[in-house]
């Protein structure tokens, strides 16, 4: 089972394939069966966000454990966050509001459980950990 991220915004924002072979950020249409995640967005248009696992797992997470445990794919997971946080700022104003909303793969429909706010430089930040059913709003 893997994380999920979707991101929510206003308008329809550029996707980025997933390469294999420079495995890295992404972002892509969500599945059918993914879209209820939507409904925790509250915004028109809805993408999945990867990491260089593909998923979400490549991204910082307390549902991991210990969220300052030192992975074997640090540097990895670091340019993930810094791709998102860049991602995020070259959205232009009229996508407000953006959101991002994690859960566990097939856990779309469940409620978020935990809210903040912060901008897109603070996901950057090497101490950024998402949560587990988290939705945040992403502030300018």
């Amino acid at each position: 089972m893997c994380m999920v991220y979707f991101l929510g915004t206003s308008i329809d924002t550029p996707l980025i394939a997933f390469d294999e072979t420079d495995a890295r950020f992404n972002v892509r249409e969500p599945a059918p069966e993914e879209m209820a995640a939507q409904r925790h967005l509250a915004t028109p248009q809805v993408r999945y966000i990867g990491s260089h696992t593909s998923c979400g797992c490549g991204f910082r997470c307390d549902a991991f454990g210990d969220p300052h445990a030192r992975r074997e794919d640090a540097a990895d997971t670091q340019a993930d966050h810094e791709a998102l946080a860049s991602y995020l700022g070259s959205l232009p104003a009229e996508a407000q509001p953006i959101r991002i909303f994690g859960c566990w793969s097939g856990d779309e429909a469940d409620p978020p459980e935990h809210f903040r706010s912060c901008t897109a430089e603070e996901i950057r930040a090497p101490d950024f950990t998402f949560r587990e059913k988290e939705l945040i709003t992403i502030t300018p």
